[in-house]
């Protein structure tokens, strides 16, 4: 991991990339737990630590909202995709069985916008959806008691999308488009 006492955003996008490996293969993986939790900023024990405190404050760091992020939006299936850019990238997509929702999750770890081709198979997927991304200026960038909000997640309406679309993500980011 890389920040003191929290992660970075380079740290939240490598969470992110190892939870796409999770979820790609969630028939075997069924549960996954981050540790340290919880770090008092004036006292570190463990170099890093999820969510920053002191005696009037607390702040999520980057990581922190990836795991919020891949936590709240995720399918029970993954779904036949496939996926043209780049290298570098780590795309999944899963559906929710229960709501026909479809949620691709792409990490891009490297310094440039990548253009990415997405071709879902099986499922209706509508011209309109929502898209959350975890991004900043540089991977260093990470938030702090006094400055809590400089990494957090920024939600948007898309649309052009459909069972074959191409969306752009920025540099150093995490991005999960919610189909549906």
């Amino acid at each position: 991991q890389e920040g003191t006492p929290t992660p970075d955003l380079n740290a939240a996008l490598g969470d992110a990339s190892w939870l796409t490996g999770l979820e790609r293969n969630s028939d075997l993986v069924t549960q996954e737990a981050y540790a340290p939790m919880l770090v008092n900023v004036h006292n570190v024990a463990w170099r890093t630590n999820l969510i920053g405190f002191d005696a009037l404050s607390s702040y999520g760091s980057p990581s922190y909202w990836a795991q919020q992020m891949l936590g709240n939006d995720h399918g029970d299936q993954v779904v036949s995709a496939g996926y043209a850019g780049v290298g570098g990238l780590n795309v999944v997509a899963t559906r929710d069985s229960r709501t026909g929702r479809i949620y691709v999750t792409i990490v891009n770890p490297g310094g440039n916008a990548q253009p990415v081709s997405v071709a879902i198979d099986g499922a209706r997927v509508p011209n309109r959806g929502r898209m959350t991304v975890l991004t900043s200026a540089k991977p260093s960038d990470t938030n702090t008691i006094d400055q809590p909000g400089t990494v957090v997640p920024r939600t948007s309406t898309v649309t052009g999308l459909g069972n074959g679309f191409t969306q752009t993500v920025p540099a150093y980011s995490l991005t999960v488009l919610t189909l549906g």
